[in-house]
C-alpha cells in the first residue's frame, strides 16, 4: 500500500486465520461501514477489537463452508439487488449497494453453515413458566403507537418522500418504493414503542395527530416520515402473548449459546494470529 509522507506505510494484512489473511482493506471496509472512521480514543480502539474478532469468526465460518461444500447461488443475491435497484434509487445509492454484494453473499453462506451445524435445544413448557416468574417486568407492554414509517438516507429521497406524501400517496406505498429499510419490513403497519426508534422520533410520535403524515424528522439513523393510526397505554400482556415472548427469548438465548459453542470449537482447532500493532495504526 502507498505510504503517506512522514508516516510508516500501512500493513497489507492485519490477521491470519488458518493460513488465510484478513487484509487491511477488508478491515477498513467493515470499520468504515460501522462508523469507525468518525471515532477517536478508547471508543475507536474498542470498535477495532470488536470488528477484528467478528472478521476472524467470519473467516472461520467461510472456511467451514468450503470444507462442507456449502455454496449458495449468487443469482438469488443479484435478483434481490435488481429488485431494490428499481426502487427510485439515486446513482450514488445504487453504486454503494452494489459494492456490498460480496458481503451479502458471504452472509448467506454463513447463515447456511450455521443452519447446518447449530444444535439448538427445544424450549420446554416449564422453562417458559420459570422465565415469566423470574422476569415479570419484561411482560408489561410499554406505551405504544400503531404506525407506519419511511426511513431514507439521502437528500434526494427526503425530497421525493415529502412530495409523494403531500400529493396524497399512502405512506405504506411510499415506504415500499423509497424506504431504505429491508424489503421485509418496508411499509408495515405495526405497534412500536420507545425502544424501537430514535428519541427524536418517539417525541414526535407522542405529539403527532392521529392519521396525519409527519416528517421529515432527521436522526443519526436516517430521516423519518411516519403516520400514527392509534395509541395504547402501558398494560400487562395477556398470558398467551407473555408465553410467546418468553418462548422466543429463551430460544434466542439457546441459539446464541449454541453459536458461541460452535465458534469456540472452531477456534480450538484454528491457527489465528492478529497483528494488534498494525490495528493500532489504522
Amino acid at each position: 500500500m502507498a505510504s503517506c509522507r512522514g508516516r510508516e506505510p500501512l500493513p497489507e494484512m492485519v490477521a491470519e486465520v488458518n493460513n488465510e489473511y484478513i487484509t487491511t482493506d477488508e478491515f477498513v471496509h467493515h470499520f468504515r461501514m460501522r462508523g469507525g472512521l468518525e471515532l477517536q480514543g478508547s471508543s475507536r480502539d474498542r470498535l477495532k477489537k470488536m470488528i477484528i474478532a467478528e472478521l476472524v469468526d467470519r473467516k472461520l465460518l467461510l472456511q467451514e463452508a468450503r470444507e462442507q461444500r456449502i455454496r449458495p447461488q449468487r443469482t438469488d443475491v443479484r435478483a434481490d439487488f435488481a429488485e431494490k435497484g428499481r426502487k427510485a434509487w439515486g446513482e450514488r445509492e445504487k453504486e454503494q449497494f452494489m459494492q456490498s454484494e460480496d458481503d451479502i453473499y458471504e452472509q448467506r453462506i454463513i447463515e447456511l453453515v450455521l443452519r447446518a451445524n447449530l444444535v439448538v435445544p427445544g424450549v420446554r413448557s416449564g422453562e417458559i413458566d420459570e422465565y415469566i416468574k423470574r422476569h415479570p417486568d419484561e411482560f408489561i407492554r410499554p406505551p405504544q403507537a400503531r404506525m407506519c414509517w419511511v426511513v431514507v438516507n439521502s437528500a434526494s429521497k427526503v425530497k421525493k418522500t415529502g412530495l409523494q406524501l403531500r400529493d396524497g400517496v399512502s405512506i405504506d406505498e411510499v415506504a415500499k418504493d423509497l424506504s431504505d429499510e429491508p424489503v421485509s419490513v418496508r411499509g408495515k403497519w405495526a405497534w412500536r414503542d420507545e425502544a424501537q426508534m430514535p428519541d427524536d422520533v418517539w417525541e414526535a410520535v407522542n405529539r403527532a395527530p392521529i392519521e396525519k403524515s409527519v416528517g421529515p424528522v432527521p436522526t443519526d439513523f436516517g430521516t423519518f416520515f411516519f403516520r400514527v393510526e392509534d395509541r395504547r397505554k402501558q398494560s400487562r400482556m395477556a398470558r398467551e402473548e407473555s408465553r410467546d415472548l418468553a418462548r422466543n427469548r429463551i430460544k434466542s438465548m439457546k441459539k446464541k449459546e449454541a453459536m458461541e459453542n460452535y465458534l469456540a470449537s472452531l477456534h480450538t482447532s484454528a491457527k489465528i494470529r492478529v497483528d494488534f500493532r498494525a490495528l493500532g495504526r489504522l
